[in-house]
């Protein structure tokens, strides 16, 4: 009976320890491909698109475990996102650049082994854009946020001690203001990123 109380705790403490590979704090960098699709009120059955790669992220997150391999990682983020699209048709001219995002998120994650995990992304973020519109011999430049969801997924692996390789893809719907109040922008940001995180 000894033997087997000494062998469960082993085992417990063995399983205890692979489950709680996330925990603790950690910071981020990532480099990001952003996809934008923009839809302008004036024309919706057209779509606007631009692709950019060389944006930058940088994020905190301190993760706790919840459950047997599940772990809740709140944090923060700011992304430098840097499209610019022209939209112009016969109808107006606009300009429009997503510039930057700050973001608060969560990871909702799950320990598939000591060194993998995979988790879901919730968060809000105020997103940083800039319109320029001309139509009828009336112009103006608008730097405006939009405040708006965010979700997407990831999946982080060990490469070194304390660091961690992450990919990850976001999702997120905006409504954009532009300087001509008559004329809404829909707008639909995806980015991927690759990146390192630092735990400590």
């Amino acid at each position: 009976m000894k033997k087997f109380l000494i062998i469960s705790a082993i085992f417990s403490l063995t399983a205890s320890a692979a489950l709680a590979k996330t925990e603790g704090s950690s910071v981020g960098v990532a480099f990001l491909k952003s996809q934008v699709t923009h839809q302008n009120s004036w024309a919706p059955s057209t779509n606007y698109r631009d692709d950019s790669f060389g944006g930058v992220s940088l994020n905190y997150k301190h993760a706790i475990q919840v459950a047997n391999g599940f772990y809740l990682a709140p944090g923060v983020s700011y992304d430098r996102i840097g499209t610019k699209t022209d939209t112009t048709s016969s109808l107006a001219s606009d300009k429009i650049g997503l510039n930057n995002r700050f973001s608060v998120r969560a990871d909702i994650g799950y320990d598939l082994k000591n060194d993998v995990a995979a988790y879901a992304v919730i968060g809000y973020s105020a997103l940083g854009y800039e319109t320029y519109n001309y139509s009828g011999g009336y112009s103006e430049k608008k730097n405006a946020y939009n405040y708006a969801p965010l979700v997407g997924a990831g999946l982080k692996t060990s490469v070194a001690k304390d660091l961690d390789l992450t990919v990850e893809y976001t999702r997120q719907h905006a409504n954009l203001d532009t300087s001509n109040p008559y004329q809404k922008v829909k707008t639909q940001l995806q980015t991927y990123a690759v990146g390192l995180a630092y735990n400590f």
